[in-house]
């Protein structure tokens, strides 16, 4: 996920980030729209990848309700063959998004601490795969 930053960045301290992000993920498998929206800022953005393999968000997202709504929805369409797994990728916390034991999605965050500013979903098939692998093997995840 190497996006271009033209943003001064805002780091929580790596502990209250995982904390957060520890949350996020459990909120978001229980399917708590109500949780999910109050883990998010109002302004946060949200950027997808493909890669140009699968489809992906056309453009930025921005708002934390939105976004709230759509990662609500999308637990909702495959509640039954959804797992949500956290990992570190990067050296970054990080949620792995599982449907039907497939890897669909590796997602990152950037908090300022006390809600999620920014999401960067990848859903390019390729680096997806080298991520798997990694995971097989019980290796680092490499960069993606």
């Amino acid at each position: 996920m190497q996006l271009r930053q033209e943003r001064p960045q805002r780091a929580a301290p790596s502990e209250v980030h995982q904390k957060l992000m520890r949350r996020f993920a459990e909120t978001r498998a229980e399917g708590d729209f109500a949780g999910v929206k109050s883990m998010l800022a109002d302004t946060t953005v949200l950027v997808g990848d493909g890669g140009g393999h699968v489809s992906s968000f056309l453009k930025l997202m921005v708002g934390g309700k939105r976004i709230a709504q759509l990662l609500f929805v999308s637990t909702q369409r495959y509640k039954d063959v959804l797992r949500i797994e956290p990992a570190m990728i990067n050296g970054q916390y990080a949620v792995l998004r599982y449907i039907n034991g497939k890897l669909e999605s590796a997602q990152s965050y950037e908090s300022d601490g006390e809600r999620i500013t920014h999401i960067h979903v990848q859903r390019n098939p390729e680096k997806l795969a080298r991520l798997v692998t990694a995971i097989a093997q019980r290796q680092s995840p490499p960069p993606i």
